[in-house]
């Protein structure tokens, strides 16, 4: 397994997500998880007020933290955020919201973490 792949949950090797290899980051670090979770939380933050730059560019970093040495995985979630991208610079948030709200679900069930604790560093009006 490349080192620039980080476990998540015995899982994050298979989901192609990049990341740092270890279990506790250096002080100010984010871990993959708590990075993720981070931008989804932008993303759809940015949803939800129709702010274009903001959702877009969250969106945009979510795209930079696959990795296709998995590509299956990269693979589909690249099409889950390039149609997100799409709908967003289009103006229609709607959908877009839905989808990141489910993956964001799925990131807090897969790493334990509770539906109602923002990612560190996240915008706190949802």
């Amino acid at each position: 397994m490349p080192k620039a792949c980080e476990r998540i949950a015995g899982n994050g090797d298979r989901w192609g997500m990049s990341g740092r290899s270890g279990v506790a980051p250096p002080d100010g670090e984010l871990t993959v998880g708590r990075r993720l979770r981070h931008l989804y939380d932008r993303a759809i933050a940015g949803c939800r007020h129709q702010d274009e730059w903001l959702a877009g560019g969250a969106m945009l970093e979510l795209i930079a933290t696959l990795n296709f040495e998995y590509e299956g995985a990269a693979a589909g979630l690249f099409r889950v955020y390039d149609r997100c991208l799409a709908d967003i610079r289009s103006g229609r948030f709607d959908e877009p919201i839905e989808m990141l709200q489910a993956l964001r679900a799925s990131l807090d069930v897969v790493t334990g973490w509770s539906e109602q604790t923002p990612a560190p560093g996240a915008p706190r009006e949802w």
